[in-house]
This record gives structure tokens, sequence and C-alpha cells, in this order.
């Protein structure tokens, strides 16, 4: 599990860029109301909290996002849809009296900002590594050459099903630092991948 970590170290990591880049891509032209994304097209799910003045959320009622969750493994899933389990866990520190862990700097325009993948397959899911893992051997080079792999396109339905992910940001209001900002969405991004980010070859 990602975040199969103790303390306050579970927010050091961020989850794969490439998953990352996966979500911008989805939200990028998604429809906003008060600075959130809507609930539709590929938002599946959102819920926030927030904390004022204090160095810890108050507990998260994840209920919308865990249900959509598990609604699509039921859905996709043939068998194993329990490997669910392994990801719900993996939200546990977010939403159970999170640290507030944004600096001023993070504001909306410039969030702090974590993903953790769900790959649902007919035989299970999958979690960030291995989501990343079956990505890159789906790739397959159209022309010769050292670099032709790391250009290659991905191809997410040779493996999925459908891909989602929860997506995590941080953030400071604009017109006073003491509040502090946490939106859980789960968003569709089975559509939404090209290339493997630079950053994640480094398992190759």
């Amino acid at each position: 599990m990602l975040f199969h970590v103790k303390g306050d170290e579970v927010f050091k990591d961020h989850g794969p860029k490439t998953l990352l880049n996966a979500v911008h891509n989805a939200l990028k032209n998604h429809e906003m109301q008060d600075g959130i994304y809507k609930v539709m097209g590929k938002v599946l799910a959102f819920e926030d909290g927030t904390a004022y003045g204090t160095t810890h959320f108050d507990e998260l009622n994840a209920s919308a996002v865990q249900t959509a969750l598990i609604q699509n493994a039921g859905r996709y899933c043939e068998r194993f849809a329990s490997d669910l389990i392994c990801t719900l866990s993996d939200l546990e520190p977010f939403i159970r009296k999170k640290p507030v862990t944004c600096s001023v700097d993070n504001r909306k325009n410039n969030p702090e900002e974590w993903v953790i993948g769900v790959g649902l397959r007919e035989d299970g899911v999958d979690h960030n590594a291995f989501i990343l893992n079956r990505l890159k051997e789906s790739r397959r080079p159209s022309f010769p050459g050292k670099d032709a792999l790391h250009n290659a396109f991905v191809n997410v339905n040779q493996t999925y099903r459908k891909v989602l992910a929860i997506y995590i940001t941080e953030n400071r209001y604009e017109w006073q630092d003491e509040y502090v900002k946490l939106e859980i969405y789960v968003v569709d991004i089975t559509h939404n991948f090209s290339r493997i980010d630079p950053t994640d070859e480094s398992d190759d």
C-alpha cells in the first residue's frame, strides 16, 4: 500500500506524477461551482473539510467518496473486488484528523496535492505501484531508438476496465491564512493518460 507508513511520513509521498497528470487532464475543463469541481461527468464524488487556526482537521465524513469507490469496484471487478480494502485503508490518514501540512504558499491556484490510484480489472483492484507497472508494460514503441519506449503511449484498456483516482488537495484561503481547506475527489481518469511521466521511470 502506498500510504502504509506511520505518522506524518505518510503525507510526504504525493503519488505518481503520471496519475496526477491524468487527474489534471481530466479536470482541465471541468465545470466548477464556488471554486469546487462539481460532481458530474468525470468527478464521481466529493467531500471536504476545513481547519481554522488549528494544527489538525476534524474527522472527515468521506461516505460519498467511499461509496463511489465501492460501487465502481462492484461494477467492474468480476472477482477480488475486496482488494479495494487496501485503498480504503490508504485513505484513512486523510480523513482521521489529518495534520495541516500545507504552507502559506499553498493557496487555491497552488494546492498541496496527493493521488491514490484505483485500477479496476476483471480480477481485482490495483493501486499506484501496480498501475504504473502495468501501464509501462502496455507501451508499444512506434519507432526505434533508446528513447522510443519512454515516448510511447500507454494502453490503459489492455489491462483495466476503469481507472479512478482519489485526488486530495489542501490549500489556504486567499483571504485568510488561518483557514485551510481539505478536498477529496473521486475522478475517472481512464481516458486521460498519454505517456509515463519521466519522474516515474526510475523503477525501469
